[in-house]
């Protein structure tokens, strides 16, 4: 036996032990090795499995509230009460052009109708002392008196030509003046447009010629604020002109976030407006529902014709943004879900669909008829 070791032989009976004892420890570690593999494996297949199923009701419960949110828009549209949703401009249109709008305020309306004005011969009297008489002093007079009336109207035809007699009198303070007692008069339609418009840029321009570049800042600023935000109800062409007039003031260039929601809403207006003109207002009462592609967005119109009468609730991204991904994001079962819209034609409309198809439950368009196709994605 010591041979046998000495010459690297392991007895018979040694060697049974150590296959025996193998077997006993080797064997039941990879049986234990194999068992939490495949319990691990259980588990991921479970862990994903639920994960599926959550994103799939959250799924189901972002479609189920973007319909719930767009009927209660048309409800609105069809009764006329009722606050407007945010993020959600209604406009009323008749044959020539807008008639009311509540919501959000568009920077500018396909047309405007024509509002009434004073006859021309209330200021011919001036007009003719300013072009063809003494001149600017004389013109003045004749327009304090006319500056005077009860007509809101005629107050402001009188500003506007005061303001220009001042200047050309090179009396500056009293021009400004005149301009800020013409913006007094707001929504005011003097020469067709809004008198706090004229007024501002009057004052700009005014500021301008002069050369007081800090003043005109502010003045510009005052203008570029009030377009931006809608203030007033004027049509693209006039829009456009004022927008350049602001940008060779202030030096600023691509409109914000927030006005390029109001001009894409804009856009979507008029867009829908020239159909129904171009239609010759048909004589059935009709509903709509489409999307207009606009200025890299989608918008929803909504719409509600008769021949007489247009109707239409513009939904943009911030409805979806603010009221129907805020509160599907206060809903614990969908707090751990992104969420995104496309379009039909694949076009993100919000959030980022871009994801990995795996991680992603869809309900489509086609199959919720809904206006645009709802992701949800594991966050």
């Amino acid at each position: 036996m010591v041979l046998g070791i000495l010459h690297g032989q392991s007895p018979p009976a040694s060697r049974r032990l150590f296959v025996l004892f193998v077997a006993t420890t080797l064997a039941p570690a990879i049986g234990l090795v194999w068992l939490g593999w495949r319990m691990v494996e259980q588990d991921r297949a479970l862990e994903k499995q639920r994960t599926q199923e959550s994103r799939d009701h959250a799924a189901d419960l972002g479609a189920a509230s973007l319909e719930r949110a767009l009927a209660e828009i048309e409800e609105r549209l069809t009764s006329g009460s009722g606050k407007v949703s945010e993020g959600v401009a209604m406009v009323v249109f008749g044959p020539q052009g807008v008639l009311d709008h509540a919501g959000v305020a568009l920077p500018y309306y396909p047309a405007v109708p024509p509002a009434p004005e004073p006859s021309p011969a209330v200021f011919a009297p001036a007009e003719a002392l300013e072009f063809q008489g003494p001149g600017p002093p004389a013109a003045i007079r004749a327009l304090k008196e006319l500056a005077r009336a009860k007509d809101p109207a005629v107050r402001g035809g009188a500003l506007v030509r005061l303001a220009r007699n001042y200047r050309k009198s090179g009396d500056v303070p009293r021009a400004l003046a005149a301009f800020r007692e013409l913006g007094a008069l707001a929504d005011t339609r003097v020469n067709g447009l809004p008198a706090g418009l004229l007024a501002t840029q009057g004052s700009a321009l005014l500021l301008e010629a002069l050369g007081k570049h800090e003043d005109l800042k502010r003045q510009a600023s005052l203008l570029d604020a009030d377009l931006r935000n809608g203030r007033w109800r004027i049509n693209r062409a006039y829009y456009e002109l004022a927008k350049e007039q602001t940008r060779r003031w202030l030096g600023n260039g691509a409109p914000d976030s927030e006005e390029r929601d109001r001009l894409a809403l804009a856009d979507a207006a008029e867009s829908v407006w020239k159909e129904w003109q171009a239609a010759a207002r048909a004589e059935t009462n009709t509903r709509g529902r489409r999307t207009v592609w606009t200025r890299d967005q989608s918008v929803l119109v909504l719409s509600r014709s008769s021949p007489d009468r247009l109707v239409v609730s513009l939904v943009g991204p911030q409805f979806l943004q603010s009221v129907w991904l805020a509160g599907l994001r206060s809903l614990r079962a969908a707090q751990h879900v992104d969420f995104a819209l496309t379009d039909a034609e694949g076009r993100p409309v919000l959030g980022h669909p871009e994801a990995p198809v795996s991680r992603q439950s869809v309900r489509t368009a086609s199959a919720t008829r809904l206006p645009w196709t709802v992701h949800a994605i594991s966050a």
